[in-house]
């Protein structure tokens, strides 16, 4: 059994000579750079990787594995697993509070949140009885599967 797969990949630009051409809809686009992306290294995760996101500081990778009711966390230079909390169904989101105390999951068919502390994985209280909660985002604004500040 083939097992999903969470990619590291690095970006790197080099100059292209500006390139003008029509797109399908017939407006011209520009290119000035092109992009090139290759894989660095791959790892196996739970079932169903889903939310990816890196910690403020980079340190640690995030996986919210929908499928296996798992959220991972990974040591995103060594890309060794360092802890596994088991949380709702189909937790597909999830962000940190702007402190970077706590984590919180958005698990989708459990109609819950799951609140995790950020430094020990322990879970702390998950809030019942919601509607099908599929991404979670903060103010101030904080790191998560969604968006960065």
């Amino acid at each position: 059994m083939s097992h999903p797969t969470v990619f590291a990949l690095a970006e790197s630009k080099f100059p292209a000579t500006e390139t003008r051409m029509q797109s399908r809809w017939k407006h011209p686009i520009s290119f000035s750079y092109l992009i090139k992306i290759s894989l660095i290294r791959s790892i196996s995760t739970r079932a169903g990787p889903y939310g990816v996101a890196y910690d403020r500081e980079g340190r640690r990778l995030l996986v919210a594995a929908a499928k296996a009711q798992m959220l991972q966390v990974y040591d995103a230079d060594a890309l060794q697993l360092m802890a596994e909390v088991p949380v709702g169904q189909r937790c597909w989101h999830f962000t940190f509070t702007p402190d970077d105390s706590k984590i919180l999951l958005a698990c989708g068919r459990s109609n819950d949140v799951h609140i995790i502390d950020a430094k020990t994985y322990r879970p702390i209280r998950v809030l019942k009885g919601l509607q099908m909660p599929w991404g979670i985002v903060t103010y101030p604004r904080a790191y998560g599967s969604l968006d960065l500040p």
